[in-house]
């Protein structure tokens, strides 16, 4: 039986292509952004965190990665894992299937997908192509998305390393606390976690520090408030900032922009 989906979702753009072999032992930092990911194993292993969770895909899962969910890759020291990625904007609502586990594709799921990438990366770098190019990749690659949400299910592939655990535990407790300006040395009360422990399990899941990961929960948190409305007073209060200025000052620095520009451009 079919599954009920968003009938508005689809793609309006499209940003970033590649299909490449990582090195052993590769690490990918960690980053968040305001569109969709999508990111397929099409041979080896290879680990993936997304905010809190620590995911192992395996050859033919495919995961999407939500706008501002903080994510990385890591390869294993011995295992170099052909990975295509693709990137784009939407309009409407994100399916809620894709923020759950990965998609294991089937050989005829794994053509269809190949063929739209193989168009949507066309169209991508080449300057040259024919705009009907990309809107037909999106319109196809949406109708991919759709058919996946209401014909299958997502498998978890999950971590269970007493150090993913504990990196889940820190990180569910940044979101619970976002609104406090807590320091590091907060967290490791809350948790029970040394310091160093938490430094170190950032290093390997995240590849950036507590403090960094956590100003980016307090930025995207700070994002949200504005396009609900709010002002930059009314933010910087809500989620205990010095001053607005200082607010300012970090959110700059995160997107790039302003939070009047922010609000201006409607992100």
């Amino acid at each position: 039986m079919e599954r009920p989906i968003t009938p508005q979702f689809r793609i309006t753009s499209f940003i970033i292509s590649f299909d490449r072999v990582f090195e052993a032992d590769y690490f990918f930092e960690g980053e968040s952004h305001n569109y969709i990911e999508m990111v397929y194993c099409d041979s080896g292993t290879f680990e993936v965190t997304r905010d809190e969770k620590i995911c192992l895909l395996n050859e033919g899962d495919l995961l999407f990665h939500a706008p501002m969910e903080f994510h990385c890759n890591r390869t294993d020291p011995h295992v170099t894992p052909r990975v295509v990625q693709l990137s784009f904007r939407h309009e409407g609502e994100m399916p809620p299937l894709l923020h759950e586990g990965v998609f294991p594709l089937n050989a005829d799921e794994k053509e269809t997908f190949f063929r739209i990438f193989r168009m949507a990366d066309r169209y991508i770098t080449d300057e040259k192509s024919d705009p009907l190019l990309g809107q037909e990749a999106a319109e196809q690659l949406s109708g991919f998305i759709l058919s996946l949400c209401r014909k299958k299910k997502t498998e978890e592939r999950l971590s269970n390393t007493t150090g993913a655990l504990a990196y889940q535990k820190v990180i569910r407790t940044m979101h619970e606390d976002a609104w406090y300006n807590f320091t590091l040395e907060d967290f490791a009360k809350k948790t029970y976690l040394s310091v160093s422990y938490i430094k170190s399990l950032f290093k390997r899941y995240a590849g950036v520090s507590p403090k960094t990961y956590y100003n980016t929960i307090r930025m995207n948190e700070a994002a949200r408030m504005l396009s609900s409305g709010m002002s930059v007073i009314e933010a910087a209060e809500k989620l205990n900032f010095s001053s607005p200025n200082y607010l300012t000052a970090l959110f700059k620095k995160h997107f790039g922009m302003t939070p009047s520009q922010y609000k201006k451009q409607g992100v």
